[in-house]
């Protein structure tokens, strides 16, 4: 059963976790990836917010052979430029560090990639070979639209069909492909 663990807010606080592999969740605010990770967990036990830019920790949650990492969501228009470099620093810290990152799942929203979901993917592609990106909240959008999305998404990122998942947290659309790319990278 998977259970939060920790949250991490500054360099050397994760010292204390075991070294199970860390598969980690990178987004905007309210992109749903706490919702993401209580879908998973078949249980809530990641906190959900309507209010963007909640989570300001690196949260720890054990699913058994792995930890899935809540990070902090980029972009939050309202937060003080004090607060952004401060939540760069948490992020910078955790990709640079020492923990084994096994796989690294972008989680976008279906309202399309903003300048800051460019960036980040490009980043996050360059980086890590084991990466992915995730199209959330697809119910709330029809078939032709979710069409037409990826098509846009590849277009404008290059990133192939084939490593951009669409998924809705709330119904469970898509989580069994998702659960399929996590034991891929954990092996």
């Amino acid at each position: 059963m998977a259970r939060f663990v920790v949250s991490v807010a500054h360099k050397g606080d994760s010292d204390l976790l075991s070294n199970l592999p860390d598969i980690a969740l990178v987004g905007p605010s309210n992109a749903g990836k706490s919702s993401l990770i209580n879908a998973l967990a078949k249980s809530r036990i990641a906190l959900i917010s309507n209010k963007p830019g909640k989570t300001r920790t690196l949260n720890f949650y054990d699913f058994n052979t792995h930890y899935v990492v809540d990070t902090p969501g980029y972009g939050y228009s309202h937060a003080s430029k004090t607060d952004k470099s401060s939540l760069m620093k948490i992020l910078d810290n955790y990709f640079l560090g020492p923990r084994s990152i096994v796989g690294v799942f972008q989680v976008v929203s279906s309202h399309g990639l903003s300048a800051n979901d460019l960036e980040v993917s490009e980043y996050l592609s360059g980086h890590f070979h084991n990466y992915m990106l995730i199209v959330n909240k697809i119910d709330k959008i029809s078939k032709n639209q979710l069409k037409k999305l990826l098509g846009s998404i590849s277009a404008s990122t290059g990133i192939g069909s084939d490593s951009i998942i669409p998924i809705s947290a709330k119904m469970g659309l898509n989580l069994s492909l998702l659960n399929l790319k996590i034991r891929e990278f954990l092996k």
